[in-house]
């Protein structure tokens, strides 16, 4: 109980704004609506999120230097599952002589929350 108070307690200042976006939307529905689309690409809310912060996923990330390590966990957590080779193969493609490093961890945990694979299994 003391774990889901710590893990959740936190997140309750935005769920009204994520309930009100998808909690009436039928799950068998493939594309996500137009305010759906506008509200996770350009909400301050899906931002504030991905800002790395003591503990958060991509401050977490961020500390990882090999690519493998950073590509299991980062699907690990969006999606419970390890990415398959070719996945693997893409983060580290991404993260390969990136300067802005930090940017490229926000930028593939915000495509994978995006994805289909977030929206129907999680």
């Amino acid at each position: 109980m003391l774990l889901d108070k710590q893990t959740f307690a936190p997140l309750q200042g935005n769920l009204p704004q994520f309930v009100a976006m998808y909690g009436d939307v039928s799950s068998q529905e493939f594309a996500a609506s137009p305010n759906q689309a506008l509200f996770f690409g350009n909400s301050g809310v899906v931002e504030g999120l991905l800002k790395p912060a003591p503990g958060n996923l991509t401050e977490r990330l961020s500390k990882l230097s090999d690519a493998s390590a950073l590509a299991d966990e980062l699907y690990l957590a969006v999606f419970g599952r390890r990415p398959t080779a070719a996945e693997g193969g893409s983060v580290a493609a991404f993260l390969q002589d990136r300067q802005d490093r930090d940017v490229a961890i926000r930028e593939m945990t915000w495509g994978l929350m995006s994805s289909n694979e977030f929206r129907f299994n999680h």
